[in-house]
């Protein structure tokens, strides 16, 4: 069996996708046939050049979901430790996608597999993962 591996997922701009800074809100179920939906808010805190919080909804079709804290998930190791494994350009991300993951192994039916992907969006401590067959961005632009 092949070890869990981190590659970086930018579904926001890049310089936005930094570990420690994003905050996940508004959590909510979607009704999505026909596989049900789950729908959140990231926000992320100013950059230099910029001096409002910035906000965008993804939304997943999923097969499986599920948050935690990064440590209490034994298979948390490869996937959010060392640093090394999802950093990129300088930036540690908080978002990435696993590849050889035992979550989707665990959660999809071998034949439908190739048609789904494991997300993470990393809040500070809290994990956000998804197996989902897809996602949309919606840019929300300045944080109320």
């Amino acid at each position: 069996m092949q070890q869990e591996e981190a590659v970086p997922w930018d579904p926001i701009p890049h310089e936005f996708n930094r570990l420690s800074d994003l905050d996940v809100s508004d959590l909510r179920e979607l009704r999505w046939p026909p596989e049900d939906g789950v729908s959140i808010i990231v926000s992320s805190p100013p950059l230099e050049s910029l001096n409002e919080e910035h906000q965008w909804r993804l939304v997943f079709r999923v097969a499986a979901y599920m948050s935690h804290g990064y440590d209490t998930w034994a298979g948390a190791l490869p996937l959010t430790w060392p640093a090394q494994q999802w950093a990129v350009d300088g930036w540690q991300v908080a978002m990435w996608e696993v590849a050889n993951s035992l979550l989707m192994r665990q959660t999809v039916d071998y034949i439908q597999r190739d048609r789904f992907h494991h997300y993470v969006v990393m809040a500070h401590d809290i994990a956000y993962e998804f197996v989902a067959s897809e996602y949309r961005v919606e840019d929300l632009g300045i944080a109320p």
